[in-house]
């Protein structure tokens, strides 16, 4: 005996609840999410550098491309903004794109991304005391198979591309992924490595780092929510 599925059928997915813990780069480099929502990329802002360059241009296109094969959708609905009217742009999830000697928000959300780049400064000091002393209901949100951002200094001039996952500075209901690059071939190792499969599986938690076919994840201590879940199910 044979069967087929009724061509005419549909599946109603319209009352599933939508819940994750962010920062998620897992989320971000497989299925676009969260600016993947909406396939056109509506309520998307990339936040560009100033003085852009070429390669400020094949990093955009490359993301832009990225973005659509996995929404399988064009990106004509994004928003374009520079750091100067990003808070115009608050009530959109955000793509920081730079580096830091072109991207000011890089500088201006310092202390709220999750890489530390001060070995010595306080900031650095308080996160590694966290780690140690505050364990119990906070352990959850934690990636025990990542390295902590705690415990790494981290210099974007280092790494081909580096990617920060972190909650929107002007809106907590928003997410940013800043993407930090430096080097003649930042463009081109970000969409190599965002499009092999096995190089995609290592892009995880809070800070992701890319540097030729090698990519680096980490945890970090700052976690938040999106979606909503019933009391039952919590």
């Amino acid at each position: 005996a044979m069967a087929t599925v009724d061509p005419g059928s549909t599946l109603d997915i319209s009352h599933l609840q939508h819940y994750l813990v962010m920062p998620d780069l897992a989320a971000f480099a497989n299925s676009g999410f969260p600016f993947s929502r909406y396939a056109d990329l509506a309520q998307t802002t990339l936040v560009l550098p100033g003085n852009r360059d070429e390669q400020d241009s094949r990093m955009l296109l490359n993301l832009l491309a990225m973005l659509g094969s996995r929404t399988g959708y064009p990106a004509y609905r994004v928003h374009l903004s520079e750091a100067a009217d990003a808070a115009a742009h608050a009530g959109d999830d955000l793509i920081v794109l730079g580096r830091a000697g072109t991207q000011p928000l890089l500088s201006r959300w310092s202390t709220d991304l999750p890489a530390n780049t001060d070995p010595a400064g306080l900031r650095d000091r308080v996160k590694r005391w966290l780690i140690i002393h505050v364990p119990g209901p906070l352990l959850h949100l934690r990636r025990p198979d990542l390295q902590s951002t705690a415990e790494a200094v981290f210099d974007a001039h280092q790494y081909d591309v580096m990617l920060q996952g972190f909650r929107s500075p002007i809106d907590h209901r928003r997410s940013v992924v800043a993407i930090q690059y430096d080097g003649l071939r930042s463009a081109t190792a970000f969409y190599e490595s965002m499009h092999r499969r096995d190089e995609l599986a290592h892009f995880q938690g809070s800070v992701a780092t890319v540097q030729g076919d090698r990519v680096r994840s980490y945890a970090g201590l700052q976690s938040y929510t999106v979606g909503h879940l019933s009391w039952m199910t919590r």
